[in-house]
């Protein structure tokens, strides 16, 4: 399903009659500017003073970004602050509006184009990049079919994977969520289902020091 450009979704204009895209829309703006402006402001005023990456909020730099953990009403969201806003962020709200409401992958939360940021929720759980051989953990059939059924459900809303080990989160009880998707080009939904090998056969080992007396 293609999405309209979000710069018209993000005009002010009134509509008379409204899909369901456009009042999710509308009530992801209308959170924004009571829950989430206020503290944009205040780490915004923070970041002119202070260099973010040494925030205790600080999650991770990626090419287009930077995201900052915040707590709002009792929950934790990952703000996402775009180093070129208007080019950036629509390549990454369209993907996240076509995922809403499917379970185990990363829910849009708000955005504001004015700001330059995007939250969404903190999904629980450890980067697959980041487990070492030690942490191996051991799948059970039912977290493999959870994530196989994920995958599908993105497929059929025009989304693919990403099978970077980087974009999956694992936690022991809740099993596989989705952090990263784009829209569907050629990558069917088999080869996307049998990629998923790449992500589990992800380990961090550690680094060597060839200068250290014990490396031989």
């Amino acid at each position: 399903m293609a999405f309209e450009k979000l710069s018209r979704l993000d005009s002010t204009q009134p509509s008379t009659e409204k899909s369901g895209k456009d009042y999710i829309v509308e009530q992801i703006k209308k959170n924004y500017s009571e829950e989430f402006h206020p503290i944009v402001t205040q780490l915004k005023e923070r970041m002119s003073r202070e260099d973010f990456k040494k925030f205790s909020e600080y999650l991770g730099t990626g090419r287009n970004g930077f995201a900052l953990r915040v707590e709002v009403n009792g929950k934790t969201y990952a703000i996402k602050f775009f180093y070129n806003p208007r080019s950036q962020m629509e390549h990454e709200l369209n993907p996240l509006l076509q995922a809403k409401n499917i379970p185990h992958t990363i829910q849009l939360i708000s955005y504001s184009f004015e700001d330059g940021v995007i939250i969404t929720e903190l999904l629980p759980g450890k980067n697959l990049a980041d487990f070492t051989p030690e942490e191996t953990p051991l799948y059970s059939d039912k977290q493999i079919i959870q994530l196989i059924d994920t995958v599908r459900k993105l497929n059929t809303n025009g989304l693919q994977i990403d099978p970077k080990p980087s974009n999956f989160i694992y936690h022991p009880e809740k099993g596989f969520s989705l952090l990263d998707f784009q829209p569907k080009k050629n990558y069917t939904l088999p080869q996307q289902i049998i990629d998923l090998n790449i992500a589990f056969a992800a380990r961090k080992f550690e680094q060597l020091d060839y200068n250290s007396p014990d490396y031989e």
